[in-house]
């Protein structure tokens, strides 16, 4: 179930990054050598995706570590503190989702300043001519201020299996790869499947249903029996 839900936040909610990352994605395709084969641009453009999704990655196990370090106990109350906590994530989530609400986007705010540092480094990279820049170019594009992707990374970070959290961010990586591969076949043929509003709004309201189940389980049910 937590694996559907990650993947349908990234399916569904990265039709709000074809504005903004598919833009981007536009600027890194021009970024490429002119001298490079269609084959070969298509292959950085998936590239630039395997970056972005391992930066994601990258910024998971590094917030997972400093949790660990801040806070080693895994009592059932702060099991339950988290399982809370995930609920209200995938509330918000699922607000979004389903158009009802829109304040996941102010946690863009908070990287703003870090993007705008950090973006310097891309004039060092381009023009793209080599797997490995590409690869970096879209390690550099997964640290474009995101306030999805940051929740997303908080609700996978309150699941005390760092394994299968790290499998949840991924399976959220995967599931945002059709909107940003959007010359693509996938696109071309399934769009309709993640752009339709009242498809948005069925899984915005499911997960805001397992959300408020995450909600009261963790205020009533004893989670050790639900392990």
């Amino acid at each position: 179930m937590d694996i559907i839900i990650f993947f349908s936040i990234g399916l569904f909610g990265s039709t709000h990054c074809i504005g903004m990352c598919g833009g981007i994605l536009s600027a890194l395709s021009i970024a490429i050598s002119n001298k490079q084969s269609n084959n070969k641009k298509n292959k950085y453009c998936i590239l630039y995706n395997i970056g972005r999704i391992s930066m994601y990655v990258i910024i998971f196990i590094i917030l997972s570590i400093i949790s660990n370090l801040l806070d080693k106990a895994t009592s059932e109350i702060t099991i339950k503190i988290l399982r809370i906590i995930s609920g209200f994530l995938l509330v918000i989530i699922g607000l979004y989702l389903s158009n009802f609400w829109s304040g996941i986007i102010y946690l863009e705010k908070v990287g703003l300043f870090f993007w705008n540092s950090i973006s310097i480094l891309i004039k060092f990279i381009v023009p793209v001519n080599s797997y490995i820049k590409a690869y970096i170019l879209g390690l550099i594009w997964g640290l474009i201020p995101c306030g999805l992707v940051y929740t997303t990374i908080l609700l996978a970070l309150v699941n005390t299996n760092f394994n299968f959290s790290l499998v949840l961010i991924i399976f959220f990586g995967i599931g945002t790869l059709p909107a940003m591969m959007m010359t693509g076949i996938i696109y071309t043929k399934y769009s309709f499947l993640f752009l339709d509003k009242n498809i948005k709004y069925f899984f915005g309201i499911f997960i805001i249903l397992f959300g408020i189940w995450n909600i009261i389980s963790g205020f009533f049910f004893n989670i050790s029996s639900c392990h």
